[in-house]
């Protein structure tokens, strides 16, 4: 199945000091033409009709405080999945009482600066009754890599799934994850576990440039604008525009253009 990440839009209402485009004011305050729900509607209906169901991970800033966004993922979920990564800040009412959970995922984005551990707690606790979200994911941000145990045993003691993610920015004038202590690193290879792609192109840092890459052909990256990129690390590299009349994917695997491989654009990669 294809997988398209949708960055939705940059709005949050959290500040947090780790976030990929918190600094990067040229993202914060981008203007875009407005696009309505129904001509995202449409326009997902027109990739249905193409390549039948896709896989859409919704993430960027705040998902929920984008206009319409029940509404949005209501409609969208009725011909392809998709998983929302959120903060929980907002009430998860509406859309538990609107929303099918065979069709729509959540991951709960823990962030110990904004977000009270009880409350948060709850939430999660409520979404996984329901059927929507089993996992919580925390950034391994260099200030916070001390309490990963201590929430790891909070989350797990009530059978949340908690996930860390590594830091990917500069922190005190160092480029991280590949700045991380020998120590850090067997921190976070525990909790990435047996990913072995992950570790190389993450925490390892080699290389991925010139291996052919399904990028753009099996997963793509979507902007608040309907540009479409490869991957994150050629987010300044679109190749279409989702609202082109005849747009489609690159037909086949493409080299790699990137030195760095994040998250789960590594799963496009075909290795040797």
């Amino acid at each position: 199945m294809i997988r398209i990440v949708w960055d939705i839009h940059y709005k949050c209402n959290y500040r947090c000091p780790y976030c990929w485009f918190e600094n990067d004011l040229s993202i914060r305050y981008l203007k875009v033409r407005p696009i309505s729900s129904q001509e995202w509607i449409e326009r997902w209906n027109y990739i249905h009709d193409k390549y039948g169901p896709v896989h859409i991970e919704i993430t960027g800033g705040e998902p929920f405080v984008y206009d319409n966004f029940i509404y949005l993922v209501k409609e969208i979920s009725k011909r392809h999945t998709i998983r929302i990564t959120t903060n929980l800040s907002l009430n998860m009412d509406e859309f538990i009482s609107e929303i099918n959970p065979e069709k729509v995922k959540i991951i709960s984005s823990f962030h110990p600066a904004f977000a009270g551990e009880d409350i948060f707690l709850k939430k999660v606790i409520t979404l996984k009754k329901g059927g929507y979200a089993d996992t919580v994911i925390y950034v391994a941000y260099p200030p916070q890599i001390d309490l990963i145990d201590y929430y790891k045993k909070i989350f797990e003691d009530k059978g949340i799934v908690f996930s860390v993610t590594p830091f990917c920015g500069i922190f005190k004038g160092l480029n991280y994850p590949g700045a991380y202590s020998d120590q850090e690193k067997k921190i976070l290879a525990g909790y990435i576990g047996e990913d072995k792609d992950r570790l190389k192109y993450t925490l390892n840092s080699e290389t991925p440039r010139g291996k052919f890459c399904r990028a753009g052909q099996r997963s793509v990256l979507l902007f608040e604008d309907g540009k479409v990129a490869r991957c994150g690390p050629l987010k300044t590299k679109p190749f279409a525009n989702l609202f082109d009349k005849d747009f489609k994917f690159l037909d086949e695997p493409q080299p790699c253009e990137s030195d760095f491989c994040p998250c789960d654009d590594r799963k496009s990669l075909l290795e040797d």
